[in-house]
């Protein structure tokens, strides 16, 4: 048989006479500002942003600089309007072909008036070495 149970003192027989245990932070709470603002790892955190987007904009700037380099130099080269017509959409040759194109208008913007003030820098240096 169950004998029965007192329930007249509760209070001590969960709390054992502390009452604390009510007013502490519960493990779940959210913190208060002040609190945030002091741990060290919220002052020591820093933004990355500027230097992923240096990293990328060198990238995309060495992936342009390649593609002008390899169409001036006829690694990938321009097909002929035939051979183009007979190819799909999805063929290497042709792929090349649109690569080559981009390549060449990016090396006539950027890459030959690179070389001429490089040839002219030259020309001058070259001059003044003579006199």
């Amino acid at each position: 048989m169950i004998g029965p149970v007192s329930m007249a003192n509760v209070s001590n027989v969960h709390f054992k006479g502390d009452q604390e245990l009510l007013a502490r932070e519960g493990a779940f709470a959210k913190k208060a500002p002040e609190a945030q603002a002091a741990t060290p790892e919220a002052a020591e955190k820093k933004s990355n942003t500027g230097k992923k987007f240096a990293i990328g904009a060198v990238v995309v700037a060495a992936a342009l600089a390649t593609l002008a380099v390899l169409s001036r130099q006829n690694i990938l080269k321009v097909l002929p309007e035939a051979k183009l017509a007979d190819l799909n959409w999805y063929s290497p040759e042709k792929i090349g072909h649109y690569l080559a194109k981009a390549g060449d208008k990016l090396a006539t913007w950027i890459y030959d008036p690179l070389k001429g003030l490089l040839k002219g820098k030259a020309a001058k240096e070259a001059v003044d070495t003579q006199a």
